[in-house]
C-alpha cells in the first residue's frame, strides 16, 4: 500500500497519506498530546526537544499520579477501548462499544451456520 501511494503521489508525505502523523494520532485519541518540534526537526535542537519531552512526561505523570489504582486502570481501559471504535465513520463511545450486542444480521448468520452444520452432520 505504501508503495502505491508513493508511485501515485511522489511529492506528498507518505505519513500524511497513510494518516500516521502525530496530529492524526492525537485526533483519533491514540496519543494523549503532541510535543512540539523546533524548526528543522528534533535533531536541530536536541536540548530544547529533550526539555519539551521532559515537561510533557512530568505533566502526564503528575496528572496520573493523582488517580488511585482503580481509577487509573479504568482510565487506561477506556483509553484503549476507544481506539479504533468506529461505526460507519462515527466514533463509538467506549462504554457503548463494551456493551454492544450482536446485530440481527449477525445473529441470522449464526443461525444459518448452525443449520448448515446440522445438514453436514446428516450427510455424514
Amino acid at each position: 500500500m505504501c508503495c502505491n501511494i508513493v508511485e501515485v503521489c511522489p511529492s506528498s508525505s507518505q505519513a500524511e497519506k497513510l494518516r500516521i502523523t502525530a496530529q492524526e494520532h492525537y485526533r483519533f485519541k491514540i496519543a494523549d498530546g503532541v510535543i512540539p518540534e523546533p524548526l528543522g526537526g528534533a535533531h536541530a535542537d536536541p536540548v530544547w526537544t529533550s526539555q519539551q519531552i521532559k515537561f510533557a512526561i512530568t505533566q502526564a505523570m503528575e496528572e496520573l499520579g493523582k488517580m488511585d489504582t482503580k481509577e487509573l486502570i479504568r482510565h487506561r481501559m477506556l483509553k484503549y477501548r476507544s481506539i479504533g471504535g468506529f461505526q460507519e465513520g462515527t466514533p463509538v463511545e467506549p462504554e457503548r462499544k463494551r456493551n454492544m450486542k450482536l446485530s440481527d444480521l449477525n445473529a441470522a448468520k449464526a443461525g444459518d451456520l448452525e443449520a448448515e452444520l446440522e445438514d453436514l452432520k446428516k450427510k455424514i
